[in-house]
């Protein structure tokens, strides 16, 4: 190639270069610091190992639903609306107007559902604590249980059109116990169902609420118009106590999770002899086998083990140990065998504890959690995704879901006026016992928390018999990565709104601008090319 035209063509890729590189600095998307904060990336790592830089890293978005909360559940229907479980409706009572929150658009906007039959009133009185959302890929019914606040079963409602109208069963009451209640469905093994195709299953603490010392399970054959106890006929539905080497104690602690395969198989995430294990039924629930999974150094609190499937079968342990680490295992033949755990939590970060893990596509894998980087010091959430979950040592994204760039939950509070969500109450904070994360048709990765409320927050109170409740509202974080990404197009994610109020979305004012400089970038190449020209035609 010629000098000159070596010469040009440089000149023309020096400006390109350094417009492209102007540009991807000013094209950063210019949200509200309440929705995505592209000034944060996420930390990356192989697991167990120090960080790494990598261009193209995602970076957390939060949104808030703008109404009261607690323990969460997060999923996707059809339609691609989120739904978020508990919602308080705003300006309600938290001990009456208990129900969903629903989000469009990527949490553009948010409304409050009520799950309950238009002028049917509650045959049980809801509770706003432990309620339990499921919804059927099969069939894309959404079932929605709340507690009797007589701590003794509660409300089962479900809806087939998309949250629209609603009908309910008394099913789930006495003697049905309660705690750390899961629904989960999965095809029928040799029952026959009536109604509907699948069966649904709910299982929670019993035969005790909360101290168990077991879980306790109930299945329904026609789409949880009735329902009975597991197990041969006549029994209590309670999972046995373990029988392998060592170990043949109660109690069974559980996290809010249970996973239902296409092959009819039931599995049910549990921690006994200071051991995440798992139970697994193959035979709807008549009978239930345990398999050991890893150590938690002698942790076994409730909402500490969370367990997934990934699109291809394939089955995601979750966990946080005794030592603060958050983590991870998975099985490739149906939780018969699991890999070595590897740690999750990014360095410096402890998991504090609630841990809710969920699975895309093959290998696609997200971990979410409470944590802080030393106990007893603030609390926000995490996300952390691995696209490579399967490898023995996958790598991580990781991004802190915060609000106002502040953590989700205030430092320990030693006159106790607030111990909801502060690191050195978690174990015992009743009101946040688990957390939810699952992924959308988009596969992009989400996760539901509870923060503590604030001014930016716009908090509106709740039953004033519940003061604590009231402090707490409900959030979900995602990671966007940017458009070229592996997981496809990133989600848009708006501030919080004020309760009950509509709010819009912000522009993406950078896409015009990048678009503005690409223009300027062609124009100069085709100018230095007339010039080229022009300038070879005087030489000759």
């Amino acid at each position: 190639m010629p000098r000159q035209r070596v010469s040009a063509f440089l000149f023309a890729s020096v400006l390109i270069t350094g417009l492209t590189a102007s540009g991807a600095v000013s094209a950063k998307p210019a949200f509200p610091t309440r929705g995505c904060d592209a000034t944060s990336p996420a930390t990356t790592y192989l697991a167990g190992g120090p960080a790494t830089s990598r261009p193209g890293l995602p970076y957390p978005c939060t949104v808030a639903t703008g109404m009261l909360s607690q323990e969460s559940s997060v999923a996707f229907s059809r339609s691609g609306a989120l739904w978020y479980s508990p919602a308080v409706r705003p300006g309600g009572n938290a001990l009456t107007d208990v129900g969903l929150a629903r989000g469009t658009d990527a949490g553009r906007s948010w409304s409050w559902v009520d799950a309950a039959p238009t002028g049917v009133p509650d045959a049980l009185q809801n509770c706003f604590c432990d309620p339990a959302l499921h919804i059927d890929s099969d069939t894309n019914r959404i079932f929605f249980f709340s507690e009797d606040q007589g701590f003794c079963g509660g409300n089962l409602s479900w809806s087939d059109d998309e949250g629209r109208t609603w009908e309910r069963s008394t099913a789930f009451g006495c003697p049905v116990s309660q705690d750390y209640d899961v629904l989960v469905t999965a095809p029928p093994d040799t029952s026959k169902t009536t109604g509907y195709r699948d069966l649904l299953y709910f299982c929670s603490q019993g035969p005790l609420i909360a101290a168990g010392p077991s879980r306790s399970c109930v299945v329904s054959t026609d789409g949880g118009r009735t329902a009975r106890p597991t197990g041969a006929s006549g029994g209590t539905g309670l999972l046995p106590a373990p029988d392998l080497p060592t170990c043949s104690q109660l109690p069974l602690t559980a996290g809010h999770s249970a996973v239902g395969a296409r092959d009819g198989s039931v599995y049910l995430p549990v921690a006994f002899c200071s051991d995440a294990a798992v139970a697994i039924s193959r035979d709807e629930g008549t009978s239930w086998t345990y398999v050991r999974v890893g150590s938690t150094g002698g942790s076994s609190a409730l909402g500490s083990d969370s367990l997934a499937q990934d699109e291809a079968g394939n089955l995601y342990l979750a966990w946080i140990d005794a030592r603060r680490k958050v983590l991870l295992a998975t099985s490739r033949d149906r939780g018969l065998h699991w890999t070595t755990p590897v740690t999750v939590t990014p360095p410096g970060i402890g998991g504090e504890s609630r841990v809710a893990v969920a699975g895309g596509r093959r290998g696609q894998v997200t971990v979410a959690y409470y944590g802080s980087p030393r106990a007893g010091g603030a609390v926000t959430g995490y996300l952390s995704e691995s696209l490579d979950g399967l490898s023995s040592r996958p790598t991580f994204h990781t991004g802190a879901v915060r609000v106002d760039h502040q953590p989700l939950c205030a430092a320990y509070d030693p006159s106790g006026a607030f111990a909801l969500c502060n690191s050195a109450s978690f174990s015992a904070g009743n009101r946040v016992d688990y957390i939810g994360a699952a992924y959308d048709a988009r596969h992009r990765p989400w996760a539901s928390f509870a923060a503590e409320c604030r001014p930016s927050l716009h908090c509106v109170a709740g039953s004033p018999d519940l003061p604590v409740d009231s402090t707490v509202m409900g959030v979900v974080g995602t990671l966007q990565y940017p458009a070229a990404s592996l997981v496809g197009s990133p989600p848009t994610v708006p501030r919080p709104p004020t309760a009950g109020a509509p709010h819009h979305l912000p522009g993406l004012a950078a896409t015009g601008a990048s678009r503005a400089l690409a223009l300027v970038a062609l124009c100069l190449i085709a100018g230095t090319a007339v010039v080229l020209r022009r300038w070879r035609s005087l030489k000759r």
